[in-house]
């Protein structure tokens, strides 16, 4: 996962993060499961969205922007899980705008990862080796007699 229950404490605060999470109603301390399935579904959506150019999941040191991202995302996924609606002018809608403005330039190669290695980016020397001959064609001169140009 690209971020963890305390990044979102610290991006928020524990008590926001327990009342956006439980279901009771005097809650004292997140629900990990509930934050665990929305820090998932983050993730999953960042995939969805750097998959295209980067091996997922990202191994090792994530990126900081990719932290962000999922914080933000994630603390967005909380709120609709409580507000069905949040105003457009608020900081939770406009940090999840950002994020997916961000993946989405990641997504167009018009930002990169710092540190982290594009799909088929390894270099070749430029041979493709083949187990097939010229006589394997199945379209051969023989099969493409009548069909017009230079095969007639």
């Amino acid at each position: 996962m690209y971020c963890t229950l305390d990044d979102l404490i610290e991006a928020k605060d524990r008590r926001t993060i327990a009342q956006l999470s439980c279901d009771d109603s005097n809650p004292n301390e997140p629900d990990e499961n509930v934050v665990e399935l929305n820090i998932v579904k983050a993730c999953n959506i960042i995939d969805s969205y750097i998959g295209g150019r980067y091996k997922i999941p990202l191994r090792g040191t994530v990126p900081g922007i990719i932290k962000n991202c999922a914080v933000d995302i994630a603390v967005y996924s909380l709120y609709t899980r409580r507000n069905r609606e949040i105003s457009k002018e608020s900081a939770v809608y406009l940090d999840y705008q950002a994020a997916m403005q961000i993946l989405t330039r990641i997504s167009e190669k018009k930002m990169s990862l710092v540190g982290v290695e594009e799909v088929g980016s390894h270099v070749s020397n430029g041979i493709i080796k083949t187990n097939k001959k010229p006589q394997d064609r199945y379209f051969n001169q023989f099969r493409m007699r009548g069909y017009g140009g230079i095969w007639n």
